[in-house]
C-alpha cells in the first residue's frame, strides 16, 4: 500500500494513504502512523503507514525544541549579565567585582596564605614558588612580609618574640614556630606565695 507524506498543510504533517477495502483516499495526522482506525467509507480497519517518518518527525521537532530552549536560556543570561552591570555601574567603581589573584606562572587561583608570596615582584603560589626558588614555604614563618594577624580580644594571648604569632597564655610552645614560650604569671605566683606562708604559719602553730 503506497503513502505520501505532506509537511506544509493546514492539518500539519499528514499521511496521505488509501484504503486497502474501498480505495478511498485518507488523510491521517503523523502521530497516528501505525495505529487502526475504520475507514470512514466502507468501515474497515486501516493501519496508518508512516512509522518510520514519525520517528524521524518526533526527532526533529525534539531537536527544535532543544534548540529554542537553548536560545531562550541564552537571552535570559544575556538579560540577567546587562541588568547587573547597570547596576553596577549605577552604584559606581567601589561596586566593581574584583579578580581573584592567580599565580603569574601556572595561573592557578592563589589561596589565603599564599597571596603573600613574591617572586622577582610577582605573585606566585607555594608549588611554583618552591620550584622556582628551591625553598619549601612554610606560612608559619615566611621571607615574604606578611600582614598583621587580627584575633579577637576573647582570644588575645601572649605575642610570640620569634614569628609574632599570637599564642594562648597557657600554652608552652608556640604553635607557629615552635618556640618555647617563657611566660611569668604575677597573679598565679602571688596565690602560691600566700599557700606557702599559710601552710609554714600552720605548721608553726602547731609545734
Amino acid at each position: 500500500m503506497g503513502y505520501k507524506i505532506k509537511e506544509k498543510t493546514a492539518e500539519g504533517v499528514v499521511v496521505v494513504h488509501d484504503c486497502p477495502s474501498c480505495d478511498a483516499t485518507l488523510r491521517s495526522p503523523i502521530e497516528e502512523a501505525g495505529q487502526r482506525f475504520p475507514c470512514p467509507d466502507c468501515g474497515e480497519a486501516v493501519v496508518t503507514p508512516g512509522e518510520k517518518e514519525l520517528a524521524a518527525y518526533r526527532e526533529r521537532r525534539k531537536r527544535r525544541r532543544d534548540a529554542a530552549a537553548k536560545l531562550e536560556q541564552e537571552r535570559q543570561a544575556r538579560i540577567a549579565a546587562e541588568r547587573t552591570a547597570a547596576e553596577l555601574a549605577h552604584l559606581g567603581p567601589a561596586a566593581q567585582p574584583v579578580a581573584a589573584p592567580t599565580c603569574s606562572n601556572c595561573s592557578r587561583g592563589l589561596g589565603r596564605l599564599e597571596q603573600n608570596l613574591v617572586f622577582r615582584d610577582v605573585p606566585v603560589c607555594a608549588e611554583c614558588y618552591a620550584r622556582l626558588t628551591g625553598d619549601r614555604v612554610d606560612f608559619a614563618w615566611s621571607h615574604t612580609p606578611r600582614p598583621p594577624r587580627v584575633v579577637a580580644p576573647a582570644l588575645r594571648g601572649q605575642t610570640c618574640k620569634d614569628c609574632g604569632g599570637i599564642v594562648s597564655k597557657s600554652a608552652s610552645r608556640c604553635p607557629h614556630c615552635g618556640r618555647v614560650m617563657h611566660s611569668f604569671d604575677l597573679g598565679r605566683f602571688l596565690i602560691l606565695f600566700i599557700l606557702v606562708v599559710v601552710f609554714l604559719a600552720i605548721i608553726g602553730g602547731s609545734l
